[in-house]
């Protein structure tokens, strides 16, 4: 039998139909089938890395799916998220991590997350509580046998194939049109929170705001009240209307506002209504303000809260962070809709009138065909995969998306299956629409 040399297989597995093309280049190098190999890219072929039984997932017996997912915070401290059946279980270093459960108390006020031991078996707080005995399923789920740390989930595994991941430090976004945004929170090894994604800013609303008139008379002022964090300068949203009747305030006779302090707040702004808009009218450190008349701002308004992802139908499907803002796209009811966090905030969708360059973005990917999006993905620019194509968004001359610059531009007309682009280097791959054909996308060309 003859003995025939083959110096290279960079040209991968051939497909059938090139079975008989042998004045093709990739011929000569190629092969029919490369089982457990891995092609290296200078032509060679290695072993591919062996696997080793870790445990059994939940529901395998019946059948059902399993996803797993890498959890990354840093080089040091990385998990393996196996999400089952309406469960969640955590792998680290070949192992499922242990539940770290204590003796259960009935004085203990429990939050979620909070794990217990009660009568030989591990609890998970879902719903926080004092007094509430385990095993009682409206409070507590019973863990596995094995002592190692599980979690509830809404997901059903039928559903798993579709969900979607971005992570952000101890944050995990995960979404699926059919679920409302759902954030995993890590807190340490052992203590995980999965709960509904909160579309608000992290600063409370300053309460208790009153508006006293420096002098009796007839015209009516309102004021509204937000209160801004250290460092961020996250705003508030507005407070409750504060209302007062009395005289033109002056110097010596101003209007003045309180309120009470909202904790971690390092400054208050003070908006006052002018023809129903409100604008902005002074800063304060303390907990009041005195009105001498300012004139409202035209340009720096109070800002409008937005409703977002709250019901079937406007529910994400993909997220991905973008130019310091988180997006959300391919709700099921809006599918070539996108929309974008204010700047920094990335649970912020509120709008400003005048719109501010920080303000909450929200446009259509308007074309021929109204395709869905699939993907968010960040390669130097913004990138939108849909189910008809490849659209870059060019934004501003500087690249800088903003409200009044989107200016989404088509790179390739072969849309993406559901199946998440991998970024290898300096190039994207990613499976075709209906699943048939992987493309590739050269970032210097996007």
């Amino acid at each position: 039998m003859p003995s025939i040399a083959q110096r290279s297989f960079a040209g991968g597995e051939i497909a059938p139909d090139l079975y008989g093309r042998a004045d093709q280049a990739k011929f000569a190098n190629g092969a029919r089938l490369i089982r457990n190999f891995i092609v290296q890219r200078f032509g060679g072929v290695t072993n591919r890395p062996g696997s080793r039984f870790v445990r059994e997932t939940v529901g395998s017996s019946a059948g059902k799916d399993t996803r797993l997912r890498r959890f990354v915070y840093n080089s040091d401290q990385t998990y393996l998220l196996e999400w089952g059946d309406f469960t969640l279980r955590l792998i680290q270093h070949g192992v499922g991590i242990a539940a770290s459960a204590t003796a259960w108390s009935n004085a203990t006020a429990y939050v979620v997350g909070d794990q217990v031991s009660h009568g030989g078996v591990n609890y998970y707080c879902i719903l926080g509580h004092t007094n509430q005995v385990p095993p009682n399923g409206t409070y507590w789920y019973a863990m596995p046998a094995d002592g190692t740390w599980e979690a509830p989930t809404p997901f059903a595994h039928a559903d798993l194939r579709r969900l979607q991941f971005v992570q952000s430090a101890d944050v995990m976004t995960v979404t699926h049109p059919s679920y409302p945004p759902y954030e995993l929170r890590r807190y340490s090894a052992t203590r995980w929170v999965l709960a509904p994604a909160v579309f608000a800013p992290t600063v409370a609303a300053p309460t208790g705001v009153t508006a006293t008139p420096g002098g009796a008379g007839s015209i009516v002022f309102n004021y509204k009240v937000t209160a801004v964090l250290p460092e961020t300068y996250e705003e508030s949203l507005g407070s409750a209307t504060a209302t007062c009747t009395g005289t033109t305030p002056s110097a010596t006779a101003p209007n003045v506002v309180s309120w009470s302090a909202v904790p971690g707040a390092l400054e208050y702004n003070v908006y006052k209504d002018q023809n129903g808009v409100y604008g902005f009218i002074g800063t304060a450190r303390g907990l009041t303000f005195k009105d001498i008349n300012y004139q409202p701002s035209n340009t720096d308004t109070l800002a409008t809260p937005a409703s977002v992802f709250n019901a079937a139908g406007k529910y994400p499907a993909t997220s991905a962070y973008l130019q310091q803002r988180q997006g959300f796209a391919g709700a099921t009811d809006t599918p070539e809709n996108i929309k974008l966090s204010r700047v920094g905030v990335f649970r912020d969708f509120s709008v400003s009138s005048p719109l501010r360059e920080d303000d909450a973005i929200s446009f259509s990917i308007n074309g021929d065909e109204v395709n869905e999006v699939r993907h968010l993905l960040n390669l130097g620019r913004p990138v939108v995969f849909t189910s008809g194509g490849v659209w870059r968004l060019e934004g501003d001359n500087d690249g800088v998306l903003r409200p009044t610059a989107i200016n989404p531009t088509m790179v390739a007309n072969s849309g993406a299956s559901y199946l998440r682009p991998v970024t290898i280097g300096n190039t994207v791959i990613y499976v075709q629409a209906r699943g048939t054909i992987i493309r590739e996308l050269q970032l210097d060309l996007v």
